[in-house]
Formats: structure tokens, C-alpha cells, sequence
């Protein structure tokens, strides 16, 4: 659709100033280094439920079989991504898989995965400045729910080890729902346990 429809030029006739990828809720499913796998699957879940995306089975519009995952190139990449950042002028914004670690119990992979990204970047000369910690952690469809605590603690694990290598990038969490945006005991818990 981005080439048949022009959406690159359209968006920067629009004055779009920013893109987001891989998406929303993606992003809790999402490994950068995978990205002809099918939205709202995970390729760290066992081989026996992929092609069925947990509470919503093969919805996409382009849906590939998982034994083409490994070579679909109907999904736009990261190079791609940055690419149409280019063209448009617009700041790319990225998002970092922390369900996908915390639900399997592979966090340390899933920090070393981030990093991994992070370092293409600068090996690629790609200006990436903003990166935001999962999606809706707490949402129903997530990979892996994390309310507060558990959000905190994957953001602190994230953020020390990028923080570490990558000091002037700036991060966004999501810890809060439209519900729960004004619970101030959640609100203070996090940012006590994230500053």
C-alpha cells in the first residue's frame, strides 16, 4: 500500500513530524530481526501456535504462512522504515518488545535483542532518538500483561542497560490505561521505581 498509494509523499505533504514502528500493539509481539512474521504473533512462541495469534487467529489482511516467515517480504522492514522516515522528514519513533522477554522468561535476550537494535542503528548512521518501552503493557490483547510493578521493573531493566550504552536516547513508557491514568499510588510507585 505504500507504494501503490504514494503514502510517503502524501504523509509528508500532511507535514507528518513523526512515524512510530512496528506499530501498536505489535510492538509486544514484535523482533526487529524477524519482520516477516505475522502481526500480533511471537517467533519465541512455541513453533505449534504459530499462524494462530493468540484471541485473534489469521486476521490480517496479509496473512503469511509460518513456514514463509523467514523470507516474506510483504512486511516492511526497518530499513524500509527508515527510509520513509527519510523521504518525509519525519523523526522516527521505535518501539521495543518487552512482553515477548517477560513472558517467556527470557528477559536478558530480550534487553540484548534491544541493544542489538539500537547498535544497528548507530552502525547504520540511523538517527533514532526516541524509543518506547512496549505498547499498552496492561492492555487485554498484550503478549504478556504487565500492570505497574511488573512494567516497572522490565522499564528499569531496559532502561539501565540502555542507558548504559545509549545515554542521550530518550524513552517513553506507557504504564498507565485511560482508567487508571489517576491512580496516584501507581503513578508515584512508577516513577519512584523507574527515576
Amino acid at each position: 500500500i505504500w507504494k501503490t498509494h504514494d503514502i510517503p509523499s502524501r504523509l509528508k505533504n500532511a507535514g507528518v513530524g513523526a512515524l512510530r514502528y512496528p506499530g501498536g500493539e505489535e510492538t509486544s509481539f514484535f523482533h526487529w530481526e524477524h519482520p516477516g512474521v505475522n502481526g500480533y504473533e511471537d517467533v519465541w512462541d512455541d513453533p505449534k501456535q504459530h499462524g494462530h495469534a493468540p484471541k485473534r487467529g489469521a486476521f490480517q489482511a496479509t496473512w503469511v504462512d509460518p513456514n514463509k516467515w523467514a523470507t516474506n517480504e510483504d512486511f516492511m522492514n526497518f530499513d524500509e522504515f527508515m527510509k520513509h522516515c527519510q523521504t518525509i522528514g519525519a523523526e522516527p519513533v521505535v518501539g521495543l518488545n518487552l512482553s515477548s522477554g517477560a513472558r517467556h522468561s527470557r528477559q536478558a535476550e530480550g534487553v540484548e535483542e534491544a541493544l542489538r537494535w539500537m547498535r544497528y542503528c548507530k552502525d547504520k548512521g540511523y538517527k533514532v532518538t526516541y524509543w518506547f518501552l512496549d505498547n499498552e503493557p496492561w492492555n487485554f490483547e498484550a503478549a504478556h500483561q504487565m500492570y505497574v510493578k511488573p512494567y516497572a521493573a522490565e522499564c528499569v531493566r531496559f532502561g539501565k542497560a540502555i542507558k548504559e550504552e545509549f545515554p542521550d536516547v530518550k524513552l517513553i513508557a506507557n504504564p498507565f490505561s485511560s482508567e487508571t491514568y489517576n491512580a496516584w499510588n501507581e503513578v508515584e510507585y512508577f516513577v519512584r521505581k523507574t527515576s
